[in-house]
């Protein structure tokens, strides 16, 4: 009589790091396999920052703390890597999802002998490495039309991104919960990703916002990272600077990550349950 062992997960780093870059290989074949659409995304950056430098030409320089024709455009610039840090890793776990529930294959991911951060982390690893070439090429562009940051600067605006990157991870965890639960739940997802990109101040500064909008852009992590990440790259802030805005935005963090990932545990097994994880 044989007995055969059930397979377990993979223990340790480096095999979880090999089903990443499987992940990855998967997701850079399929990105290739339509090249105008893998290059237009990166010609979409330059009719964006055109934009940019236009409006900046209407733009009253003292209404956004800057001087010059390019104040804006430095404005912005800042506002534009933060909004698409934000909205890459709190739509592209949904997003993947939905595809894999698409294409039938959500269920063999789900069960398979990878833990779940590693699953959720190999969905979006891609992209996640394609972000700093998107960025470096944006803020190339903008530094053409004159844009310098304070490279001093530089230290202590990662540091606000890796005390919001929780953040982005515990939305992007309840954007899957949803996805999971609800199937087609983009309209919400959308409008909730949408309002704090919008009150964040990333296009405009928050002060022009009525007093009620205002308190409330207090309190949005992603209008404190922003300000913090203006005053560091623009004006030179260093560590003692930013040290409390990055506090407080590891905090809230925190606790929208654990939220987050409780959320996507709960619909997982409910989903699993009623067998209707591969539906759509």
């Amino acid at each position: 009589m044989t007995i055969t062992t059930p397979p377990r997960p993979y223990p340790g780093f480096l095999p979880g790091l090999g089903a990443v870059w499987a992940f990855v290989r998967r997701d850079f074949l399929i990105a290739w396999s339509y090249p105008v659409n893998f290059l237009s995304g990166f010609a979409g950056m330059i009719g964006q920052v055109a934009v940019f430098y236009f409006v900046a030409q209407i733009v009253d320089p003292s209404r956004i703390g800057g001087q010059g024709p390019t104040a804006y455009v430095a404005f912005v610039s800042v506002g534009v890597a933060v909004t698409t840090f934000f909205q890459l890793g709190a739509f592209r776990l949904a997003t993947a999802l939905r595809t894999e529930q698409f294409i039938g294959t959500i269920e063999s991911l789900l069960v398979a002998p990878v833990s779940m951060v590693t699953l959720q982390f190999g969905l979006v690893a891609y992209e996640l490495m394609l972000l700093p070439v998107r960025m470096a090429l944006f803020l190339g562009m903008v530094g053409l039309l004159g844009v310098t940051l304070h490279p001093a600067g530089v230290l202590s605006a990662l540091l606000l991104l890796v005390a919001f990157a929780p953040f982005v991870a515990g939305v992007a965890a309840l954007s899957a919960a949803a996805t999971l639960r609800f199937k087609n739940a983009w309209s919400v997802i959308g409008a909730g990703t949408a309002a704090l990109a919008v009150l964040s101040g990333a296009y405009f500064p928050v002060s022009v916002f009525p007093q009620w909008l205002f308190h409330l852009a207090a309190v949005n992590p992603m209008a404190i990272v922003l300000d913090g990440m203006r005053a560091a790259l623009l004006s030179g802030s260093g560590w003692a600077d930013v040290a409390p805005d990055v506090l407080a935005v590891l905090a809230i963090s925190v606790a929208t990550l654990l939220v987050g990932l409780g959320a996507f545990q709960a619909a997982f097994r409910a989903e699993r349950r009623r067998g209707t994880l591969g539906l759509y």
